[in-house]
């Protein structure tokens, strides 16, 4: 006679999926990416997280999200990779790119003024690595301030 124990659940599943062999698939895309310019110099970038309808296991594909991917240039049609790139912690949910450091006052060389630039954002899990690139609309920095000039408040 065989004696047999009681097995939880998950000790089944994961027997089962051991098993079977665990298959992952490439996180979804982002499901919205916005671009906006904040001045000649500093674009803001927002996401949101693939969403779970979107591909199997959810929208992680299977795996824990753990970082995005963002990528920014002027013309992604003629290389297919991108001028620059950073790589940004899950949780973020978004990045600046350029600006002035609030404690130098250095102004970022990364973008420049009155140039229109293309955004894109990927989700990547350690299991199955980078999704699907999502695109934001084109969005252009402003244009410099004239030396010697500057912004007033106006008066309500």
């Amino acid at each position: 006679m065989v004696q047999t124990r009681p097995v939880s659940r998950w000790r089944t599943a994961v027997a089962i999926a051991g098993a079977l062999g665990t298959s992952y698939q490439a996180p979804g895309t982002p499901d919205t990416v916005t671009a906006t310019a904040l001045s000649a110099v500093e674009i803001k970038v927002e996401w949101t997280a693939p969403s779970s309808d979107r591909t199997a296991y959810g929208g992680s594909g299977g795996g824990d999200i753990t970082k995005y991917l963002v990528e920014w240039d002027t013309d992604f049609n003629t290389a297919p990779a991108a001028a620059s790139s950073t790589v940004i912690t899950a949780g973020a949910g978004s990045y600046t790119i350029g600006g002035r450091d609030i404690m130098t006052g250095v102004v970022s060389t990364t973008l420049s003024p009155a140039t229109e630039y293309t955004v894109r954002v990927s989700a990547f899990t350690s299991q199955s690595g980078f999704g699907a690139t999502k695109t934001a609309t084109a969005v252009t920095t402003a244009a410099p301030l004239l030396e010697g000039t500057r912004k007033t408040p106006v008066a309500a």
